[in-house]
Order: C-alpha cells, then structure tokens, then sequence
C-alpha cells in the first residue's frame, strides 16, 4: 500500500483553501472599509463640534457681537478688565478663530482633512418689534474626502446668545 495524497486529493484541498482565503480576503476587506467609514464620521463630528463650542463659548461671553455683511466672520467683545477682541471666521475651506492675545494669533479649528463647504452667520431678529439682536445662529457644512468613493458630510446649527442678555 501507498503512503501519501494522491494528485486528485491535492486539487481538492488546494481548491478548498483558495475557497475559504477568498472568503476571509472578502470579510475583512469589508471590516476595514465599515471602520474606515467610522472614522471618518468621528473625525467630522469631532472637528464640528469644536467649531460648535467655540461659536457657543464666544457668543456667551460676549457683550458686543458683529456679523460681516457676508455672513462670514463674526467678531465679539466682552466687557471686562482687560476688554477682550476675539473674531472666528471661514478662510478658504477651514474655520480659524483669534483670541487677539498676540498680532494676528488665527488658529485653526479644523483641519485640512475636513473642508468646509458653507459656513454662514445670521443675527437673529426680536419677533416682537423686528429689531436685530445678539442672538446669533451659525451653519456649516464640514464635508471629508478620503478618495474619490468615501466622502462624508455633516451638517451643524448652532445657536447663541450672551450670558447676560
């Protein structure tokens, strides 16, 4: 008797394997794009709610805001010792915010990863008498391409006004 496969027992085997690694290459290529898609959410979630909270934390603190004609930039002042500038606007496909504690002192708050799309500020109107006041709503769309088929976008409202309104 003789020891060993035969030819026919190792095609069967070898197209058994090539089978089950298919299908393994299949899942986790799959896996990796869901995670990837994952991230990719969290990552524009994370970088509008930044610009959300910063847009909230400026307004509440401040005494005086102003809007550009645009809806672009919006600029505030509160009303303490020192009296303090600070001015958050769209620059080309980022969101950067200025604090003025040193000449021109713009930091990002978003990242080159994520463009933005729209980002617009409105001065809300009193219902009562029509007046403009300092409440004070921002929309933006942060959108992030990884390649050409993965692109996410995200839409944000936020609304503020100051503390001591």
């Amino acid at each position: 008797m003789r020891s060993g496969f035969s030819l026919f027992e190792v095609l069967i085997y070898s197209a058994i394997f090539a089978l089950v690694a298919g299908l393994l290459i299949g899942i986790f290529s799959v896996v990796t794009r869901i995670g990837s898609g994952q991230s990719m959410i969290a990552e524009v979630t994370s970088q509008g709610g930044l610009v959300q909270k910063t847009f909230e934390r400026i307004v509440r603190e401040s005494s005086t805001i102003s809007v550009a004609p645009d809806g672009s930039e919006i600029t505030i002042t509160t009303s303490g010792s020192p009296t303090i500038t600070r001015t958050l606007k769209r620059v080309g496909d980022a969101i950067q915010f200025d604090d003025n504690t040193a000449p021109t002192n713009f930091k990002a708050l978003t990242t080159r990863a994520v463009a933005i799309t729209s980002f617009t500020i409105t001065k809300l109107q009193n219902p009562k008498n029509g007046v403009a006041g300092n409440v004070v709503s921002a929309q933006m769309n942060l959108v992030l391409r990884a390649t050409k088929d993965a692109t996410v976008t995200r839409t944000f409202q936020v609304t503020a006004a100051p503390l001591w309104q």
